[in-house]
């Protein structure tokens, strides 16, 4: 999938979200949202986002205690 595709579809979320098929949303969804970790004993979730900012993406990590 094309990142600048994904870039675009984020400046107007709502409205490109309500045409798009459910197989792109779960694409879109994939680029923006590669990963998630979930760690039960330690209570915590680790979300990795690309970052679209980037020319070439990137991968950030967010960890967010449950």
């Amino acid at each position: 999938m094309d990142a600048g595709w994904v870039a675009s579809c984020l400046t107007d979320f709502d409205a490109i979200w309500d045409v798009l098929t459910p197989e792109n949303r779960a694409g879109l969804l994939r680029e923006v949202v590669p990963s998630v970790e979930v760690n039960e004993p330690a209570n915590e979730v680790k979300v990795i986002i690309t970052d679209l900012t980037k020319a070439t993406t990137t991968k950030l990590a967010y960890e967010v205690a449950v």
